[in-house]
C-alpha cells in the first residue's frame, strides 16, 4: 500500500486512489507548474518543481520510492517557503 508523506501537520494519505486524488488537487490549484530537475537512483527517483499560486512562488521536491517490483511506494512531498505552502493549502481548501 502506497503511504503519501506530507509536510509537519498535515495527515499522511493511504492507498494508490488518495495519492492520484492528492496529485489531481496539487496541480489544479497551480497558476504554473514545471518539474525542473529529475534525479534517478536505484530506489527511486526524485523530482523538482517549482510553480506559483497567486503570487506565491514555490519550489518542492517530490520523493518516489520503489518497491521490489518497481511500484510507487511512499512518495514524499515537500515545499518550501512554508509561508508559500500555506497560502497554497489555503487555496486548495476553497
Amino acid at each position: 500500500m502506497t503511504t503519501t508523506e506530507y509536510p509537519r501537520g498535515a495527515t499522511a494519505m493511504r492507498g494508490k486512489g488518495a495519492f492520484v486524488a492528492s496529485l489531481q488537487r496539487s496541480f489544479g490549484n497551480f497558476e504554473t507548474f514545471e518539474y525542473a530537475k529529475e534525479f534517478v537512483g536505484d530506489e527511486g527517483h526524485v523530482l523538482e518543481f517549482r510553480g506559483s499560486v497567486g503570487h506565491a512562488a514555490l519550489t518542492g521536491m517530490d520523493i518516489i520510492r520503489l518497491d521490489a517490483a518497481g511500484k510507487v511506494s511512499d512518495p514524499v512531498v515537500m515545499v518550501r517557503p512554508v509561508s508559500d505552502m500555506k497560502k497554497c493549502g489555503e487555496e486548495a481548501a476553497r
